[in-house]
């Protein structure tokens, strides 16, 4: 009787027992089921799991309950891999109380969807192109060659000025930062030299960068110390020049500054050019420099005051009055406005007398204009200038084109201006030429309109000022467009009928602009509204993001109508003194991001009352620091109600607005480029070999001999 009971117990005890005892990486349990150590699975906790992170791409599992259909929600729930459960189609994310989330997707995977996981070392044998203890991110091809660093997407938009890159695959995707020289998906190909194409007609182009620094104290404190000027070639490399002495007279700063830019390794700059102005008795310079052997589009120069660590070495007894500012032209490497208008000769005329903008403008009398046109040159502009807008149907007259203009009224109908009834004034999409002084060496862009109603003569209005004095002129015109920043909506109730969201301001329809305040030196600018692209907000006209040609011009067309075109009563000029000062400019935006609330931003209380001050959460960050000052502050938006319907709160911003260029791909022309346009580069040896009749190491030059 002992015997059968001892076996029989012995029967149970091994029935009871768990496969292959769970491999020692597990604990067994009732219904002789293991429960698997993290990191192990299977019936046995004999294989082992391999690493998850966010999937590359996404798949769904199947049928895991072999119902012969997709099973909505979480199943398999006891898995010893997804302990919580997993789900058969895929995505469909749940929020902490079960609602479906949307837009969700690259959800953790095993190997990141891109390997196989190797059940006995626990490792991911990833995929071709794919790194990592869990293939979680893309391999930069060819290692980059030996010629550059291999870093994240998000590392990369941060050396692009500090631009921020935060969505998925901000540490998964990767890509090759070349060294200076280099270029190429994987850094193998070398850079040849770039000139300037020699059939490139026009000379007067912005072909090479010049950079205004001042170096001045407000007080009477001495300058003293030294500093250094931090130079960026055309492939973007940094190059900083060994300490200069600050002085008293800007002939001695100018050539103390010039040896130290011709003394950078490997004769990076070799022609450089120095003008200047004392700021006042060992009180500081202003210097021009203009680098001629370097043509194309540079980054801005800067100032290093701090030679000796996080220590300034330059500056006065009296750091509040010491200021150094940077400013300039940028170069150029394409030409946007390359089509002369044959047959066209015109000056800016600033104001009725010729003379300078004025500080009581009346909207719109005394603006500049394209003067001494005649009959037949003005029909010849007109064709030259064609469409603006890209919209056929507006176009008038036989020369097919566009004004580029809006008339603005009241709310009630009435003309902004009784003293120019139907008077326009700039529109959505104004034309863009580029002004050539006849026998000149420079050019500037201008912002032009047709305004009909004007006095006869000076039917073509400008925008901005000319930076010296009028002057016969050649124009060039664009394929490319410019808009006006705005947004598209009915503000505050206006009876004329919705909005039509047709990306233009319209008559007798109170839109607000997307406008802009800036300090003199800075190349920050903050607006009104967030008009980046990553806003998707669709009411914009146009938005803005990381690359895209900005015009900010200082308008000074006259005092606008509160609750019309510049929605408060104040001058369209931001800087009277300085309206003609570097306005035509095109800029690029190298950020645009959206701040936290400050202080000095609109503020709610508790009971729906605001401290209203200005907008400064929306930033857009340009190449190149502004030359004139436009910090001046209007009301320019709509106004806030309250609960009650009542108008509790108006949101300030500035008073500059912004223009949006996109060019065309036609009527451009690329002048700057890799061996001047003749010659072929071979990437192998960055060396240029230069076509039939060129010659020198850029191609630049034509020699019959090279035949």
């Amino acid at each position: 009787m002992i015997k059968t009971i001892l076996a029989a117990s012995l029967v149970a005890m091994a029935a009871a027992e768990c496969p292959n005892a769970c491999s020692g990486h597990g604990t067994c349990g009732s219904f002789d089921m293991c429960t698997c150590y993290r990191k192990w699975q299977a019936a046995d906790c004999s294989q082992r799991t391999c690493p998850f992170d966010l999937a590359h791409v996404d798949t769904p599992k199947g049928d895991l309950d072999h119902s012969n259909s997709i099973t909505a929600g979480s199943i398999i729930t006891t898995s010893t891999v997804y302990p919580k459960g997993t789900q058969e189609m895929y995505p469909s994310m749940t929020d902490h109380e079960g609602t479906v989330l949307t837009n969700t997707a690259h959800y953790y995977m095993e190997c990141s969807n891109k390997g196989i996981c190797d059940r006995k070392t626990g490792e991911c044998e990833c995929f071709d192109g794919y790194d990592g203890t869990a293939c979680q991110r893309a391999s930069c091809p060819n290692d980059c060659s030996g010629h550059g660093t291999c870093e994240t997407i998000a590392e990369l938009a941060f050396d692009e000025y500090e631009n921020v890159y935060a969505l998925w695959d901000a540490d998964k995707t990767m890509g090759c930062a070349c060294d200076s020289g280099y270029n190429g998906a994987d850094c193998s190909a070398r850079q040849c030299k770039v000139g300037v194409d020699p059939l490139y007609s026009d000379d007067t182009s912005p072909t090479y960068t010049s950079a205004n620094i001042i170096i001045s104290s407000t007080s009477a404190s001495v300058l003293s110390g030294t500093y250094a000027l931090k130079f960026y070639d055309y492939y973007g490399e940094d190059y900083t020049t060994g300490p200069i002495p600050i002085e008293a007279a800007h002939s001695t700063t100018c050539t103390n500054m010039v040896a130290a830019l011709k003394a950078l390794p490997g004769n990076v700059v070799s022609d450089v050019t120095c003008v200047g102005a004392d700021s006042g008795t060992n009180q500081g310079v202003s210097v021009a420099l203009t680098f001629g052997s370097n043509p194309g589009y540079l980054k801005q120069i800067e100032v290093d005051q701090n030679l000796d660590g996080a220590r300034k070495t330059l500056g006065t007894s009296d750091a509040s009055a010491f200021t150094v500012t940077v400013t300039g032209n940028p170069g150029e490497s394409t030409d946007y406005f390359a089509s002369k208008c044959s047959g066209v000769e015109t000056n800016i005329v600033l104001d009725a007398t010729g003379t300078t903008w004025t500080a009581d403008l009346a909207m719109p009398g005394s603006i500049a204009y394209l003067a001494g046109l005649t009959a037949a040159e003005s029909k010849l502009l007109k064709a030259c200038l064609g469409d603006s807008d890209g919209d056929a149907t507006n176009n008038v007259e036989v020369t097919n084109w566009d004004y580029g203009m809006l008339t603005e009224r009241f709310n009630d109908g009435t003309p902004s201006n009784s003293n120019n009834a139907g008077t326009g004034v700039i529109g959505s999409y104004p034309h863009a030429v580029k002004v050539v002084p006849v026998g000149g060496t420079t050019s500037e862009l201008h912002l032009v309109w047709y305004d009909s109603g004007a006095t006869s003569g000076q039917e073509f209005r400008v925008a901005n000022a000319p930076t010296t004095a009028a002057a016969n002129s050649y124009i060039y015109t664009t394929d490319g467009v410019v808009q006006m920043l705005g947004v598209d909506s009915t503000i505050g109730g206006n009876s004329n009928g919705a909005a039509t969201n047709d990306n233009k301001f319209n008559n007798n329809r109170n839109e607000t602009r997307v406008v802009g305040y800036f300090a003199r030196y800075s190349n920050l600018i903050y607006t009104n509204v967030d008009a980046s692209c990553e806003a998707n907000d669709v009411t914009l006209m146009a938005c803005l993001e990381k690359g895209d040609r900005l015009f900010v011009v200082d308008g000074c067309w006259g005092l606008g109508a509160a609750g019309s075109y510049f929605g408060s009563n104040t001058l369209s000029c931001a800087d009277t003194t300085a309206a003609n000062t570097g306005t035509g400019i095109l800029f690029t935006v190298n950020k645009i991001y959206t701040k936290p609330f400050t202080a000095v931003t609109t503020i709610w209380d508790n009971e729906g009352a605001s401290n209203a001050m200005k907008e400064d959460r929306y930033v857009i960050e340009l190449d190149y620091n502004l030359k004139w000052d436009g910090s001046a502050i209007s009301d320019v938006q709509h106004d806030v109600n309250g609960s009650d319907g009542t108008v509790i709160s108006k949101i300030n911003g500035g008073t500059v607005f912004l223009f949006k260029f996109t060019p065309a791909s036609t009527g451009s022309y690329t002048y700057v480029s890799s061996c001047s346009n003749r010659g072929a580069c071979d990437s192998e040896t960055g060396l240029c070999s230069c076509f039939k009749g060129y010659t020198g190491d850029d191609c630049s030059t034509q020699n019959a001999l090279a035949i």
